[in-house]
């Protein structure tokens, strides 16, 4: 992960990272200073975090809390918090480009309310907040990041089935 502020290189992170299901794991960021991070038990990497949550939010669920680790950042893990309804609207724009692209306009989607807290911090504040309109397909509708003093919408403008699925 490469992170830069005015084109400048700020923090440029790279390691690996292990889980054993159950038991938890480490994370180790090689560079002028090695990082080695605990991994608590129940942590998931981002894709079983989403899937995860899918699934509780398809029995019915309306909060959805497991650690979760993507690596982003030294911040990790995160304890997060999601609160899963229904969006009060579909965003039309990202419905019709997914119809055109070949995926089912009807399937159900949920909009969650999530908050992401560093572990090795205690502070009662979350590092960002995210507000995310999930497909149960986990296409993602619409998309705002929330920081302390700015927040970043994302839109869908483009997407296309892969040959053979994913």
């Amino acid at each position: 992960m490469t992170h830069k502020r005015n084109g400048q290189l700020a923090e440029e992170l790279k390691g690996t990272a292990r889980l054993d299901p159950g038991k938890g794991g480490e994370a180790a960021f090689t560079g002028e200073q090695p990082v080695q991070i605990p991994l608590p038990k129940g942590t998931l990497f981002p894709t079983a975090h989403l899937l995860a949550s899918l699934k509780a939010a398809r029995d019915g669920k309306k909060v959805f809390a497991e650690p979760m680790f993507d690596g982003g950042s030294l911040d990790n893990p995160y304890d997060t918090n999601a609160y899963i309804v229904r969006p009060k609207a579909r965003d039309e724009a990202a419905r019709k480009l997914l119809k055109t692209a070949g995926f089912p306009g009807d399937m159900p989607v949920w909009r969650y309310q999530m908050a992401f807290f560093p572990r090795k911090s205690n502070v009662g504040t979350p590092a960002f907040e995210l507000e995310v309109d999930y497909r149960a397909d986990g296409v993602a509708e619409r998309i705002t990041q929330y920081f302390s003093d700015f927040a970043i919408r994302m839109s869908l403008v483009k997407l296309e089935k892969l040959a053979g699925g994913c």
